[in-house]
C-alpha cells in the first residue's frame, strides 16, 4: 500500500511541476494572438487615417477649381459689359478716316507740267539784264519820249538800251514785247517799272520782225 501511495504522489507531483509550463505557452498563445489583433487594428486605422486624408486633398482641389471657374466667369461678365457699353456709346457716331498724307512724288503730280516747267525755266535760267538788247520805239507817242524812256532804262542796269523811231502807224497804247518766252519776265518787270514813270503799258509775245528786233521792244503810241 505504501508503494502505491508513493507512485500516486509521484505523478502527483510530476503534474504538478509541468503544470507551470503549460500555463506559460498557452499565455504565449494568448498574448501572441493579442498582438497579431492589435497590429491588424494599426494597420486598419493607419488606411482609414490615408484614405480620410485623401478625400480631404480631392475636396480642396475640387474647391480651388471652383474658385477660379467663378472669378474668371467674372471677368468675363464684366469684359461684356464693358464692350456693350463703349459700343453703345460709339453708335450712330461717324467713325472719322484720317485723310492719307501726300508724298512728296504725289504733290509733284498734282501740280499741272506746264508750271513745273515754267518754274524750272525760271530757276535755272538767270538773265543777265544788262546784256540784254532793249529798244524804245516811238510810234505816235510825244516827242522825245522813247528818249527818256530809254534813260531811265539805263538807270535801272539795262546797259544796252536804245530809242528810236518805228515804222507803224496808228498804234493806239504802249507795249512790250518779248521775242522769246525766257525774256517774259523781264518784259513784265519793265512794263511795272513803266508804270511808275506813268507809263501803262501790255506785255505781249513779239509777231512782226520789228517787235523781234531786240530781245525786249518798247513801242509807245498814241
Amino acid at each position: 500500500m505504501d508503494s502505491v501511495a508513493k507512485k500516486e504522489n509521484k505523478d502527483v507531483d510530476a503534474v504538478t511541476a509541468d503544470e507551470p509550463v503549460a500555463v506559460k505557452k498557452v499565455t504565449r498563445r494568448k498574448n501572441s494572438s493579442v498582438s497579431e489583433k492589435t497590429k491588424s487594428l494599426e494597420m486598419l486605422l493607419s488606411k482609414d487615417r490615408k484614405r480620410s486624408r485623401g478625400v480631404k486633398k480631392k475636396k480642396t482641389g475640387k474647391k480651388m477649381v471652383w474658385m477660379l471657374g467663378s472669378c474668371l466667369a467674372i471677368i468675363l461678365v464684366a469684359a461684356g459689359v464693358f464692350v456693350a457699353i463703349k459700343f453703345k456709346d460709339g453708335a450712330g457716331k461717324a467713325t472719322a478716316i484720317p485723310e492719307p498724307i501726300a508724298q512728296p512724288e504725289q504733290i509733284v503730280e498734282q501740280i499741272p507740267v506746264e508750271v513745273v516747267v515754267e518754274t524750272l525755266k525760271e530757276e535755272t535760267t538767270k538773265i543777265d539784264i544788262a546784256a540784254l538788247k532793249v529798244k524804245v520805239l516811238n510810234e505816235g507817242a510825244a516827242a522825245g519820249l522813247a528818249g527818256k524812256v530809254k534813260t531811265a532804262l539805263v538807270t535801272q542796269g539795262y546797259a544796252k538800251a536804245e530809242a528810236g523811231n518805228g515804222t507803224a502807224e496808228g498804234v493806239v497804247g504802249n507795249f512790250v514785247y518779248y521775242s522769246a518766252d525766257k525774256f517774259r519776265s523781264e518784259a513784265e518787270k519793265m512794263a511795272e517799272f513803266l508804270v511808275t514813270r506813268s507809263i501803262k503799258s501790255g506785255v505781249a509775245a513779239a509777231v512782226t520782225d520789228e517787235q523781234r528786233s531786240g530781245d525786249i521792244v518798247v513801242v509807245l503810241g498814241k
